[in-house]
């Protein structure tokens, strides 16, 4: 028999959950899927949904960015970034009685935190959203660099480990996000002016390298590298790729050293967020950093050490050999889970799939999303989930 410690998690939305009725949609997560666990958002980033077995609007185009309970204002004296609340938060108990239904239920709860990714915040304090080398904020990214973005976002955690209890955390976009490419375009943006499109010019970040370079003067070089390629863009992909021996040479090394600046200033803020949540007793459950992938998001794979769940996102098939290598980055008796986003077609399907991770060693998996998936899907779901367990 398979141990039924084996975890399998599914991610939800608060609204799913009320708008059915917690009997319907929890009796459906733990009857059907055979889900022993939520992980629910309190703090959501901006989407548009089919809901296929929701009630009233199976189409949902979702709110620009909120948090999903009534906030505490007295926890964000420290900065002057507000909560914005979602329409959907009809009184202050909103979101405890969807935690209380989770468990009344038997189920665990976990929340599901984004941070960075937020247009809300991002246009409302468009002087902590991220600016790109031309100055202009980003929708939807916030810098992290700002002390104010950085105190609103452990308030965020203290309230939420505080009030809410989780379990478990699964922390979503605690990084430098990137480039959003805009898909109206004549021309294909180089990989190399991508990656610099995709640094953090807030004034937060430049004043934080200014202690050991000229950050300004670094600015101005790569606008003056960025600029003229835009101007003679083709529509042809350069074959120049962003790698990391280029960022390391790059400006004479400032490229390296900049990011440097702001792999240490988030590598400080995850460290007062993990401890937020295992102070709360909580898991921290995360996707691992990837070497050469951290020079995208700024982070250190030192911080796999704070891991005690992982995602695991296979690159191809799902491996032991990826599953082992996961588990020894992460912290010591880190538990790796299986990232289940697809293969819900059929039991047929399902079945094979989840086995593959369980053979892999995979000690559970999280499945991507209640409300996204139709009721003949949560089934294959749940065949899965009895099958494992018995064998």
């Amino acid at each position: 028999m398979t141990d039924r410690s084996f975890t399998t998690s599914i991610y939800a939305y608060p609204w799913d959950l009320v708008d059915e009725g917690f009997d319907v949609a929890l009796g459906r997560i733990a009857d059907l899927a055979g889900c022993g666990e939520v992980l629910l958002t309190p703090c959501y980033h901006r989407g548009d949904y089919v809901l296929p077995h929701h009630p009233t609007h199976p189409i949902y185009f979702g709110e620009p960015g909120a948090v999903y309970f009534e906030p505490e204002a007295s926890r964000y004296e420290a900065t002057s970034i507000k909560p914005m609340v979602s329409h959907k938060v009809t009184d202050p108990e909103y979101f405890d009685r969807i935690v209380d239904a989770i468990e009344e239920r038997g189920l665990s709860f976990g929340a599901w935190i984004v941070y960075a990714y937020q247009d809300q915040l991002a246009a409302t304090y468009p002087q902590f959203a991220r600016h790109d080398v031309f100055g202009t904020p980003y929708n939807g990214q916030l810098s992290l660099a700002p002390v104010d973005v950085c105190e609103y976002f452990l308030a965020l955690t203290k309230e939420v480990m505080d009030r809410f209890a989780p379990s478990s955390v699964f922390i979503e976009a605690l990084g430098r996000l990137g480039f959003p490419e805009p898909p109206k375009k004549q021309v294909v943006i180089d990989a190399r002016s991508q990656y610099l499109l995709s640094l953090c010019f807030n004034p937060a970040s430049i004043d934080n390298a200014n202690d050991g370079m000229d950050a300004e003067g670094f600015r101005q070089q790569v606008l003056e590298y960025v600029q003229p390629r835009l101007m003679e863009a083709v529509k042809e992909e350069s074959a120049e790729a962003a790698s990391p021996e280029w960022i390391d040479s790059a400006f004479d090394g400032q490229l390296r050293a900049y990011i440097d600046v702001s792999r240490a200033h988030l590598t400080e803020l995850w460290l007062g967020i993990a401890d937020i949540i295992h102070d709360a007793g909580a898991e921290v459950h995360m996707s691992l950093v990837n070497e050469e992938a951290s020079y995208g998001k700024d982070l250190d794979p030192q911080l796999n050490e704070l891991c005690g769940r992982v995602c695991y996102e296979p690159r191809g098939d799902i491996t032991t050999a990826e599953v082992d290598v996961l588990r020894t980055q992460a912290s010591t008796g880190a538990k790796v889970l299986y990232y289940w986003d697809r293969y819900f077609e059929s039991e047929e399907e399902a079945s094979a799939i989840l086995s593959s991770a369980v053979e892999a060693g995979c000690e559970g998996a999280t499945v991507y999303n209640y409300g996204l998936l139709t009721p003949r899907q949560l089934g294959n779901v749940g065949a899965a989930v009895a099958a494992i367990h018995e064998k």
